[in-house]
């Protein structure tokens, strides 16, 4: 429940609201890139032309201060755009875009709140900012919708299909604080992820730098520490529970890294399940789990998960009175069942014996 006193997480709008304003945060693999550039790469069917007036008309900032469209960016820069939903695409830009499940300020339930932040629980398939086709804007053009009141701003990002907590900013002076605390290491982030094969070791260590995948734009991969783009990535696991060919792993990093749990386990030799994008097998189905499985005649087998296994279960931060904010998220309800399902079809003998 909210704290006492604590505004409606959904309140209603009043007759006077801030102005529309989205919120970006430079990733892992962007620094060094230009303003206009960096806008490009976030609405790449937007005019181009559009874009740069927007920076010349002063409707997008670099952390809170005024910015030229040559201006280089900086990981975990905060680019404020004041425009609501994506720019006015280009001349014959495709516009027959699929669209996404829609979700609402509701979809966002409150986990925990202070002086400094609020910390929601993010479903699967929302992303934290516009995808690159402006498909959807994610969670920060719920933000107005969220707290009316409130200058609310993405403090961290989770993946668009990892579930759980994230944390909301109150305004700068809330997104300094944050960010200050990220950068000192002393957010505590636990993780829940379901990986392919069954680690031997109980507990370990993955300390392993990361760098932009010079094939695939956007993805990363591990590399040299002194290789170009490289950037320092720590990871403590720990094994919660070893079925017959797949194990529960409690993750927590120590650094906060774009893609970072999901390159570091596959480097392991154990990618999370349904992470196509860096190596697992597929979809989670329910014949990879029962001896004997048959699909109903004339059925094709639907996924049991068709999503990859990452959960954001819970997160720490230190706050400006001395004290911890902490908010846990429960197992969505796809997991859950993957894991009940595992737990009855799949169980695994206890192993002790380390990697080799």
């Amino acid at each position: 429940m909210p704290p006492s006193g604590c505004r409606p997480l959904c309140s209603a709008a009043r007759s006077t609201v801030r102005a529309p304003q989205q919120t970006l945060v430079v990733e892992d693999g962007l620094a060094g890139v230009r303003l206009a550039e960096y806008l490009e790469h976030v609405w790449p069917h937007a005019d181009r032309k559009e874009l740069r007036r927007l920076v010349r008309d002063g409707l997008a900032t670099v952390n809170g201060a005024d910015a030229v469209p040559n201006q280089r960016l900086r990981v975990g820069d905060l680019v404020l755009v004041a425009i609501e939903g994506p720019p006015a695409p280009r001349r014959g830009a495709d516009a027959g875009q699929a669209r996404e499940r829609s979700f609402c300020a509701e979809d966002l339930p409150l986990l925990a709140e202070d002086e400094s932040c609020l910390i929601v629980d993010k479903p699967a398939g929302l992303p934290c900012v516009p995808d690159r086709f402006g498909r959807t804007a994610g969670v920060h053009g719920l933000l107005t919708a969220l707290r009316p009141d409130d200058d609310l701003r993405i403090a961290h990002r989770l993946d668009r299909f990892t579930s759980g907590c994230l944390a909301l900013a109150k305004g700068l002076e809330g997104a300094r604080w944050l960010d200050e605390q990220l950068r000192a290491r002393t957010v505590q982030k636990t993780y829940l992820a379901l990986v392919d094969g069954v680690l031997r070791r109980d507990a370990g260590t993955i300390e392993k730098a990361l760098g932009p995948d010079p094939r695939r734009p956007g993805k990363v991969m591990v590399v040299q520490k002194d290789a170009r783009g490289a950037r320092e990535a720590l990871t403590e696991y720990r094994v919660l529970e070893r079925f017959r060919a797949h194990t529960l792993v409690e993750c927590r990093p120590r650094t906060g890294r774009g893609h970072q749990l999901r390159v570091h386990l596959a480097h392991l030799g154990h990618p999370i399940v349904a992470d196509e994008d860096y190596g697992a097998s597929g979809p989670l189905r329910l014949s990879d789990l029962k001896h004997g499985y048959k699909a109903r005649k004339g059925q094709r087998e639907r996924a049991l998960l068709d999503r990859m296994f990452l959960h954001a279960a819970a997160i720490e931060i230190p706050t400006r009175s001395g004290g911890i904010l902490r908010a846990e998220s429960p197992l969505p309800s796809d997991l859950a069942l993957a894991l009940e399902k595992l737990r009855r079809f799949a169980a695994g003998a206890e192993l002790a014996a380390p990697d080799d």
